[in-house]
């Protein structure tokens, strides 16, 4: 007889708290119930024409079997939306230009000549230096008060995740405007990424000793603000997708700053607060300069108009999405 084969399939598919997978268990021994199932059942292990109601084969396809889910993981599948948006952003920087190099000029360029007219940390004058630590104090006084959201959104996941609980966007219910959430996610993260590895702005605490942050800060440069460039990005995605969100103020095209010095031309609302929330909790835990929060939010508007303009019909289908979704907004 032979020995005993333990058939360790461990599957430690363990879902990251922003992702679309969930948590299962390991299975031993399976392959024998299968086996069993398939030696001694005269059908075919895969029956032909594997398909479901509402399932249906694209032309040209070369099976005949049904394919995955649409609704798969939102943040991996953010990916492809990534991907297009790279693609178009390259395409459209102008020659000898980078879209890197674009989005430079963009957030420390003159407000005169359509810049944010912002400073890397590193750049600042000791006077600017100053007043950026003293505003960090002064709002480490809400450390107390604001302990358990700044723990909870600390990584990108947790930050994710309090905006889907406080949103109230269930995946299982809203898979399209889960994936809206992960491509804010994915496209904010490469570019503001791509960014910081350009200016390498040393993080707050670096430079002022004194200051000590409630966390180890994350091994990452510090401007433009991370978690502001998502939450912003992902908020305006959300609320330009239902037109009749309440209580919330939409210019046509949001600008930042404005260059003309009249009426605020960015979006207003409950949405936006949120994400001023999540950004401002960054400040608190002395993890970013104000100035980080600052140019996140700016980044985070040239992104969204650069998702409308240069990928249309992505931006056309996802807010599509939204909106079978959310009905009522509509």
């Amino acid at each position: 007889m032979p020995g005993l084969n333990y058939n360790y399939n461990y599957n430690y598919n363990y879902a990251a708290g922003g992702g679309g997978g969930r948590q299962l268990r390991e299975r031993f021994n399976t392959d024998y119930y299968t086996r069993l199932g398939v030696l001694y059942s005269p059908a075919p292990p895969v029956p032909p024409n594997f398909l479901v109601p509402n399932w249906t084969v694209p032309a040209g396809a070369p099976t005949q079997y049904r394919l995955f889910e649409p609704n798969w993981d939102a943040d991996l599948r953010a990916y492809m939306f990534l991907d297009k948006f790279k693609t178009a952003i390259d395409a459209d920087a102008g020659a000898g230009s980078n879209w890197i190099t674009e989005y430079q000029n963009y957030i420390t360029g003159p407000v005169a000549t359509g810049g944010a007219g912002l400073t890397p940390p590193h750049l600042m004058t000791q006077t600017n230096m100053d007043l950026q630590i003293r505003r960090m104090l002064d709002l480490s006084l809400e450390r107390e008060p604001r302990f358990c959201e700044v723990i909870d959104q600390d990584d990108g996941d947790g930050a994710i995740n309090y905006l889907l609980g406080m949103l109230h966007i269930d995946p299982a219910r809203h898979p399209r405007t889960r994936l809206m959430v992960g491509v804010g996610r994915r496209i904010g993260e490469f570019v503001v990424m791509n960014l910081k590895g350009t200016y390498m702005s040393p993080r707050p605490s670096q430079l002022a000793p004194a200051l000590t942050p409630m966390f180890d800060p994350p091994v990452t440069p510090a401007f433009p603000a991370g978690h502001a460039l998502q939450s912003y990005l992902i908020s305006y995605l959300v609320a330009y997708s239902l037109p009749n969100l309440p209580g919330h103020v939409r210019p046509a095209t949001p600008v930042y700053p404005n260059p003309t010095g009249g009426a605020a031309t960015l979006a207003t609302g409950l949405l936006f607060d949120l994400a001023g929330r999540i950004s401002e909790n960054r400040i608190v835990a002395g993890i970013h300069y104000p100035e980080d929060i600052e140019a996140g939010l700016a980044v985070s508007v040239r992104c969204f108009n650069d998702i409308r303009s240069l990928i249309p019909a992505e931006w056309t289908a996802l807010s599509q999405g939204v909106q079978a979704e959310f009905p009522q907004y509509v």
